[in-house]
């Protein structure tokens, strides 16, 4: 198996070390791990050690009725048929051969390593588990599962004290293998889409079983959330947010549905019509929203002795990956039930103030005071509150002030993301040309906006400019948004006036076109690194 991926000293010690505390009730399945780690492992000093434990393995298996799998008979099958196997490990071969009935001669066979498990004080799997978990252990122990069974994995995970840290460990494990095509992309499509799995539960258990618990947990939690928690469009936070049963463990769960979703953006990738493979959406809004919420009271918290930056970087990781999937987006950004996403605005900028007072930077306010009077109030704080951060952030990209980079990319990804939502996108576009919406409009939060106030764009070149930063930042959020820009643009190119700010406007307005086209197509190249031809239009560098 020359196509396995190779593991470290510090993986094949971890994975090894757990199996000898699992062996007394998981026998085949170590036996099994001890085979895999052979055919993966070419480090000498860790060979002898794991030689060493199958052998004192298959020892114990003899004289016991096993029943393997054909997945495993394969394996062993493959093993026994490497010659190199037989001259390098005699008594291993020996011993599968005897287990599996090809010989019968006992020869005796004693070993110091028989010796040290004399004794062993059994420790269940069940216990790791629970324990603090490295990344090391982490990936180790990710694959001992994926030996497992599904009702043996489930029965695992749904252990008391089960530390949900290795959950992050199972999805990445489930990445890797996809990446070393271990794993086929069409059984993680009918993973990640099919709501039961019995189909899988054989070939990929550890993965419906991961998937199956996140899920179930996500909605035990949803139901633990009073509806007097998730507030509106008001400054006030109800301080019995930081007392919620989970809070504990969300900064767990936020990493193992980072990396869900990044395996399911990887899937995706393989697909050019991503849009109609994958639906389902595994975060509930209702979490999503709390999530903000609560990173707000942490900040905003007395009781904590920290400022709580680890799990910030947490936060605004899975925040971002959430709210660029597709298939959340859809039951997110819903126009007619719209105080979600403005809490998660003024809790995303509650949290960028407290950043700022934290590490004394020194921020001063260059906004202009704009004339809203005739808007919803709730519209006015919800501009008000993203014209604070995007002056956060052209004063961060201007060399003003200092922000931590990946910090600042993480925090400015969030607020474009949370832009490009249909409710707010059009209204954030153009909060900075004074353009008022009609009277018969004025009771909804967010007027529609029919047309883009192309007059004032065509005369002002400065405010044409603040627009393409804007739409550089939130970027187009429909295609009709797409058609009425790219019209814009083409009529503010074709405009009339004075002849140097027309050569001004004209530049302006060809970025703005360009912009567009960037957002708006995808060029997939593949270059023939076996050619020198053109390929697909291109030349190879």
């Amino acid at each position: 198996m020359t196509d396995q991926p190779k593991l470290s000293v510090l993986q094949v010690k971890s994975i090894l070390r757990f199996m000898e505390r699992a062996y007394e009730k998981y026998k085949i399945e170590c036996s099994m791990v001890s085979i895999k780690l052979l055919n993966m492992n070419t480090i000498v000093s860790t060979s002898f050690d794991v030689v060493q434990f199958a052998c004192f393995l298959y020892v114990h298996l003899h004289g016991q009725e096993i029943l393997f799998s054909e997945n495993d008979l394969k394996i062993l099958k493959k093993f026994l048929s490497e010659p190199s196997n037989n001259l390098r490990y005699p008594r291993l071969s020996f011993l599968i051969k005897r287990l599996l009935g090809e010989v019968t001669e006992e020869k005796p066979m004693i070993t110091s390593r028989e010796n040290d498990f004399k004794g062993f004080k059994e420790e269940p799997i069940f216990v790791w588990c629970c324990d603090e978990i490295n990344p090391s252990e982490g990936a180790a122990l990710a694959q001992i599962l994926s030996n497992l069974k599904y009702t043996q994995i489930y029965n695992v995970l749904n252990y008391p004290n089960f530390n949900l840290t290795l959950l992050k460990h199972v999805f990445q494990y489930l990445h890797s293998q996809l990446h070393d095509n271990q794993i086929q992309v069409e059984d993680l499509i009918c993973l990640l889409t099919t709501e039961k799995h019995s189909n899988l539960m054989e070939k990929l258990p550890l993965g419906v079983a991961g998937l199956e618990f996140v899920v179930e947990m996500l909605d035990n939690w949803e139901t633990l959330i009073p509806e007097n928690l998730l507030i509106s469009v008001n400054k006030n936070l109800n301080p019995s947010i930081l007392n919620v049963a989970f809070r504990s463990s969300i900064c767990d769960m936020w990493e193992i549905l980072t990396e869900i979703l990044k395996l399911k953006a990887t899937v995706l990738s393989h697909f050019s019509s991503q849009d109609k493979i994958l639906h389902s959406n595994y975060i509930p809004t209702t979490i999503f929203t709390f999530s903000f919420q609560l990173m707000r009271a942490l900040f905003q918290s007395k009781e904590m002795e920290e400022f709580p930056l680890n799990q910030l970087y947490v936060f605004l990781q899975f925040a971002y990956v959430a709210i660029t999937d597709s298939s959340f987006l859809h039951f997110f950004n819903v126009r007619d039930h719209s105080l979600q996403t403005f809490s998660c605005i003024l809790s995303l900028g509650s949290v960028l103030r407290e950043i700022i007072s934290k590490f004394r930077i020194p921020y001063v306010s260059t906004q202009t005071e704009e004339s809203w009077s005739e808007l919803h109030e709730n519209c006015v704080v919800i501009l008000k509150e993203f014209n604070f951060m995007l002056d956060v952030i052209g004063q961060v990209r201007s060399g003003i002030i200092y922000i931590e980079p990946t910090l600042f990319e993480l925090v400015e990804n969030l607020v474009g993301e949370l832009g490009r939502c249909e409710v707010v996108n059009g209204w954030l576009l153009i909060s900075h040309l004074g353009w008022k919406p009609p009277l018969a409009n004025l009771s909804q939060i967010f007027p529609l906006i029919l047309h883009i106030p192309l007059e004032i764009l065509q005369n002002e070149k400065d405010l044409l400019q603040k627009y393409i930063f804007k739409l550089k930042l939130f970027r187009i959020a429909s295609k009709i948004q797409f058609e009425e820009n790219w019209m814009t643009f083409l009529s503010v190119i074709n405009s009339y006036g004075d002849e140097q700010c027309h050569i001004q406007v004209i530049t302006i307005g060809l970025q703005g076109l360009s912009l567009l086209l960037e957002q708006a197509v995808t060029i997939v190249y593949t270059p023939d690194l076996s050619s020198s031809k053109l390929v697909n239009g291109f030349q190879k560098n």
